[in-house]
């Protein structure tokens, strides 16, 4: 009975630390270029670059002018042809938008994947043709 209780103690030890390196948070850094359209009604944005530790990933941005603030979503599909999802709401200003974007899920290794992250989106907004660059860092979680 004593080693039964003891093997019992054992296994909800290590599932529980099993849970608490899980909950760990992961440094990610951002770097993309790429191109786009744009109108007055928004922006959608493909390109690829690195999301650091995932890698090689490609990227799309869909960006909706609301009154002084701009919606965007961001969409990352990742290698294994898992994605992850973020969205960011900033003031809308030419040339540069700058915020803070919210990961909120995604499909196959990230789904449920939680965190954020900080960024600056470079492109000519108000032209058709957008090339742009990407840049954040943040957290995984």
């Amino acid at each position: 009975m004593h080693s039964q209780r003891s093997a019992i103690f054992a296994l909800t030890l290590f599932l529980s630390a099993g849970i608490t390196v899980n909950a760990q948070s992961t440094g990610i850094t951002l770097s993309f270029t790429g191109t786009g359209n744009g109108s007055s009604a928004g922006f959608l944005l493909n390109g690829t670059g690195t999301f650091t530790p995932l890698g090689s990933t490609r990227i799309q941005v869909n960006g909706t002018p609301v009154g002084a603030s701009t919606s965007i979503s961001f969409e990352f599909f990742v290698q294994d042809n898992s994605t992850l999802s973020a969205e960011a709401q900033v003031t809308t200003a030419p040339g540069t938008l700058t915020g803070t974007a919210t990961i909120n899920g995604g499909t196959g290794a990230y789904a449920g994947a939680t965190g954020s992250f900080t960024f600056t989106l470079t492109a000519p907004f108000g032209s058709q043709i957008l090339p742009f660059t990407l840049t954040g860092s943040g957290q995984l979680g």
